[in-house]
């Protein structure tokens, strides 16, 4: 009982009043014991499979030596009629480009030892990308998708328009391209020579 009166104590503050089951008040003070010895185990599988999703983003402050951040550049918006180009990861590694023909397999070992993930839109463009093309990556991870946190603070729009609503700017090289963009600057590289390789590189660089 004194472990119950303890967490009625605990939600005295919330109007109208809190009413819990015996059942729920016994899970809470068990569940917050767990949590504490995850956390100090550093078991980030634990929070990713037992925090709701858009919650995600309240253990980025214990694990954000171990994050990356990532974008998928494509050729279409199917991962069953187009191909990635190139996968972009920052981490405090450094910042990488896997490239489709080049070191687009090597991807996987990005993610070795990583715990949170951000991206923008990752569940319906990166994902089913990175599933049908790299199928061995793992990614028992924490995930802050970068598109709801915004949402909720009324930014709506595209990765771009919301870089400008932010006052954040891009190169002279990349600013104005869009996705569309990419594709062509891709594709040209893929005709003429690795030279044309710098400015797609580059754009995926600056969405991370």
């Amino acid at each position: 009982m004194g472990q119950r009166y303890q967490v009625l104590g605990l939600i005295q503050g919330i109007s109208p009043p809190c009413r819990l089951s015996e059942s729920k008040l016994r899970s809470i003070p068990e569940g917050i014991s767990t949590s504490k010895e995850k956390l100090n185990a550093r078991d980030h599988t634990y929070f990713a499979n037992n925090l709701p999703k858009k919650e995600h983003w309240r253990a980025y402050r214990e694990f954000k030596e171990d994050t990356i951040f990532l974008d998928t550049e494509t050729t279409g918006l199917s991962p069953y009629y187009n191909e990635i180009t190139m996968i972009g990861v920052h981490s405090s590694d450094g910042t990488k480009v896997f490239i489709s023909g080049i070191a687009l397999e090597d991807f996987p070992q990005a993610l070795k030892g990583c715990k949170v993930i951000f991206t923008f839109n990752w569940a319906r463009f990166d994902l089913p990308f990175i599933k049908q093309y790299l199928p061995g990556a793992n990614f028992d991870l924490l995930h802050i998708n970068l598109l709801y946190p915004l949402r909720r603070l009324g930014l709506t729009r595209g990765l771009k328009r919301i870089e400008t609503e932010l006052g954040l700017s891009r190169s002279d090289e990349t600013t104005g391209l869009s996705g569309f963009d990419a594709v062509r600057l891709w594709y040209q590289y893929k005709r003429v020579n690795q030279v044309v390789l710098d400015t797609p590189s580059k754009y995926n660089i600056e969405n991370i």
